[in-house]
């Protein structure tokens, strides 16, 4: 009996279309890069590929395990697309396969780890900071920004690849900052760099794709800025985009897909 394997991609999950088709793209893509790299060396075999959201879209984890075990798979691969080892990792998806174990039943099952610490990110991460106009040992504050969580070892994780980032690039200054979580939030970040005396900052988003946080970075800087008490257009800002569809993403994780499917050989 030939044994079938599922690859299924894992998003947060957001209700922009645009990075519904971010999501989609580094799918196809990485997964197509994955299969040229078995195929070079002879270790191709059938797969099929999914994809499902943790919330905010459709399918959900379970609709994805369905449509993995419809083709037959008994091996399945999860490839989270998340940055680090938090409480979709740790919690939610263990959760939501807890809920798809009536399908999962003598299916084998391996999830990827999350890819925030590797430098190929950062490097992809900095190319988007550059197309802002940032250049190494440039003047001004770059605040660095995640998403944040509860998770203690992922916030520490985040200040160390701040840390590594600002070493790495040759960022004179750099302050750390969240969109959420227990860490401190962006806006008082702003207002305190400011007040300080800054007039020139950059941001430098560490997520994944554009989505309602993308969306609504330009508000949070507009408000960290009256915070200050400072007119608006006496500071100059410049955000950079995430990290969104590149070369360099797409080989980082299609290296990755293709190196656990060679394992599972």
């Amino acid at each position: 009996m030939t044994v079938r394997t599922s690859v299924l991609f894992l998003g947060h999950g957001t209700r922009n279309p645009a990075g519904q088709a971010e999501f989609l793209q580094l799918k196809d893509l990485a997964m197509a890069h994955a299969r040229h790299i078995l195929e070079a060396k002879s270790e191709a075999l059938p797969v099929s590929v999914h994809h499902a959201y943790l919330e905010l879209a459709r399918p959900d984890v379970v609709e994805g395990v369905r449509a993995c075990r419809a083709d037959g798979a008994s091996r399945l691969l999860l490839v989270p697309i998340f940055l680090f080892a938090a409480g979709h990792l740790k919690r939610d998806i263990p959760h939501e396969l807890a809920s798809a174990q009536g399908l999962l039943d003598g299916v084998a099952v391996r999830m990827t780890p999350p890819l925030g610490h590797q430098d190929a990110l950062l490097d992809v991460a900095y190319e988007r900071l550059e197309q802002t106009g940032f250049t190494r040992h440039a003047s001004g504050t770059v605040v660095f920004v995640g998403r944040g969580s509860r998770d203690e070892q992922a916030q520490a994780m985040f200040e160390t690849i701040a840390r590594r980032a600002q070493e790495r690039y040759g960022i004179r200054r750099l302050e750390t900052a969240y969109l959420a979580g227990t860490g401190v939030m962006l806006e008082t970040v702003l207002a305190r760099v400011v007040a300080d005396g800054e007039r020139s900052i950059w941001v430098w988003p560490y997520l994944w794709f554009q989505g309602y946080l993308t969306r609504t970075l330009p508000e949070r800087v507009e408000r960290g800025l009256a915070q200050a008490g400072v007119a608006e257009t006496s500071v100059q800002t410049r955000i950079s985009r995430p990290l969104g569809v590149h070369p360099g993403v797409v080989e980082l994780v299609g290296e990755m897909v293709a190196e656990q499917l060679a394992e599972w050989r």
